[in-house]
């Protein structure tokens, strides 16, 4: 693949997750029990694990020339984290009128992803001693056990943070040449035919068994320890269900990425500007379904109300992918703190 077919790749795949990423939180505020579940189930299946891999793989740079951490990004991250925390809490206070307390770093929410970037890159940056197969290993075997301490959810987003972890590590640790090798050999005919219906039939499989499959949602938000109860399931099995999970994770992800199109497409630079929509896309889904407006366009659209639902995130994410709508964005992640941590190594 060459050096312009990898970026032109990389830009799709981040498009992709992102506009997912809206197509979730807009679902989410939507459950049914039916097909729209079936839907947001499939979706959160796969879509932040392959996220955070994906982060992972571009994290590789943890050091700078002289060896020193690069500490800019985890700063960056806090900040951005804390900005968005209360921006969304103001908002969603005093404009939206929700009852809802504020936990500085207690997050279940959109915010969560950035403070658990800064801390998947400290963690990565503290153990890079450490062989890479051993460190992959204990991250899948603690991100399996940790569940079983209820005092592990979303204080410092922790409960994601481990559990997601493994993905983050893998994509770290997998060199590009090495996955590029993985996406030349996925792209094949053949492999984009077996993922295409090996995607479909899982789709079509959560979407008819919504109602039954509803049990996963906790083992896919994360979000959660083991301390829910599922009435025909002992808890003791749990492990179990969240390493199935973990595994349809891993096959749904290299499905998804044999049939990202790795030529420029028209929504190839909405990739680079994922950030900015992370961010912001929120306030507009709360708006919408946090209000009257939801009444009113259900009225107004009528039967073809679940069809808008679906055309609502692709709106959004085109229209909050305009460059200028980032440079606040990027503003922050390119500020340097050198005179700070002058000799932090």
């Amino acid at each position: 693949m060459h050096q312009c077919d990898r970026i032109a790749f990389y830009d799709n795949l981040k498009f992709i997750l992102i506009l997912l990423v809206v197509f979730g939180h807009v679902l989410g505020c939507n459950l049914d029990g039916g097909y729209i579940t079936g839907i947001y189930l499939f979706i959160y299946a796969f879509h932040m694990p392959l996220f955070v891999f994906i982060t992972g793989f571009f994290s590789k740079r943890l050091e700078d020339e002289n060896g020193n951490f690069r500490l800019n990004n985890v700063i960056s991250y806090v900040l951005l984290y804390l900005g968005f925390k209360v921006l969304l809490f103001i908002f969603m206070r005093f404009i939206l009128h929700q009852d809802i307390a504020f936990y500085l770093f207690t997050e279940h929410d959109a915010p969560w992803y950035l403070l658990a970037c800064a801390l998947w890159l400290s963690i990565t940056y503290l153990v890079r001693n450490v062989k890479s197969k051993y460190m992959f290993v204990f991250s899948i075997l603690f991100a399996l056990i940790i569940g079983y301490d209820y005092y592990v959810e979303d204080v410092f987003v922790l409960s994601r943070v481990i559990v997601f972890f493994p993905f983050f590590l893998f994509g770290y640790y997998l060199s590009d040449k090495r996955l590029n090798m993985f996406i030349n050999v996925l792209h094949k005919r053949k492999n984009q035919v077996l993922s295409f219906l090996f995607l479909v039939i899982l789709l079509i499989t959560f979407i008819c068994f919504a109602e039954n499959l509803d049990f996963l949602r906790p083992f896919v938000l994360v979000s959660y320890s083991y301390g829910f109860t599922i009435p025909f399931i002992d808890n003791v099995y749990f492990v179990l269900i969240r390493l199935f999970c973990m595994c349809l994770a891993f096959l749904m992800m290299w499905a998804v990425i044999s049939l990202v199109p790795r030529r420029k497409m028209f929504f190839s630079k909405i990739g680079r500007r994922t950030l900015q929509i992370y961010i912001l896309h929120l306030f507009f889904v709360y708006l919408v379904f946090y209000t009257r407006i939801e009444g009113y366009l259900a009225n107004f659209f009528g039967n073809i109300w679940p069809f808008v639902l679906f055309v609502l995130p692709i709106l959004l994410t085109f229209l909050l992918s305009f460059r200028f709508l980032g440079k606040p964005f990027n503003k922050i992640m390119g500020l340097e703190y050198k005179k700070i941590f002058n000799n932090l190594k």
